[in-house]
């Protein structure tokens, strides 16, 4: 769907329940939180998270129908650390899914983990099977503290902020599809989307059929 189309579906369902009307840049605002929404719940909502459950109901890595929807913004960067071990991930990273150096995999570990491998005389990191941390906004610290090359990371970057462009006569509204900005998101997650933006826009959703089965396919991960 491009964003005119889906703004034309979010001004028919707000004109049949009688909302008023939103702007178009109310609409694109109203969609990027809602896709945000969207985003981190196929990741990992952490509010589902249990005592003696690690795992939430939905998250990356546990069907194909979630990866299908989250690898639009699927990314790599191939970079160095500076002589202290420090790297910095691009601006516009998320969440990391894996780093590799030189091919082989570096576990991402977390601070009390690290401490254990720190003073192992088996499992202690080394140049050649090095550990990482998330350390601070956009960095990762690998251990042994010293350069490292050839830094492979995957991760998930942030979805672009849709933009309907559009140039105005009076009350008439043209769509500019070269300069706007489209969603990345396949059909069945724009539904979903599409279906949070309208609450954000003030619509009480009426239809509790249409809401039930869009919100048990989000929590079977399809």
């Amino acid at each position: 769907m491009t964003i005119q189309e889906i703004h034309n579906f979010v001004l028919l369902l707000l004109n049949k329940h009688n909302t008023g009307y939103s702007t178009p840049s109310e609409i694109d605002d109203a969609l990027d939180r809602a896709q945000m929404w969207y985003f981190n719940r196929l990741y990992g909502n952490v509010e589902e998270y249990q005592p003696g459950r690690p795992v939430p109901r939905v998250a990356y890595g546990m069907t194909s129908a979630v990866h299908d929807h989250l690898s639009s913004f699927k990314n790599n960067s191939v970079s160095n650390s500076n002589s202290s071990g420090l790297a910095t991930l691009p601006s516009d990273y998320m969440h990391i899914i894996a780093i590799r150096k030189n091919d082989k995999s570096v576990p991402i570990i977390s601070e009390d983990e690290l401490g254990i491998r720190l003073e192992s005389y088996i499992f202690a990191p080394s140049s050649t099977e090095p550990v990482a941390i998330i350390s601070g906004k956009g960095k990762v610290q690998l251990y042994p503290k010293e350069t490292h090359s050839t830094l492979s990371i995957d991760y998930l970057q942030r979805p672009t902020a849709p933009v309907f462009a559009y140039s105005q006569s009076g009350r008439t509204i043209t769509y500019s599809s070269s300069s706007s900005t489209q969603m990345g998101w396949n059909e069945p997650a724009l539904n979903a989307i599409i279906m949070r933006a309208v609450q954000y826009l003030g619509v009480n959703l009426e239809d509790q059929t249409a809401i039930g089965y869009t919100e048990g396919k989000i929590q079977q991960g399809t």
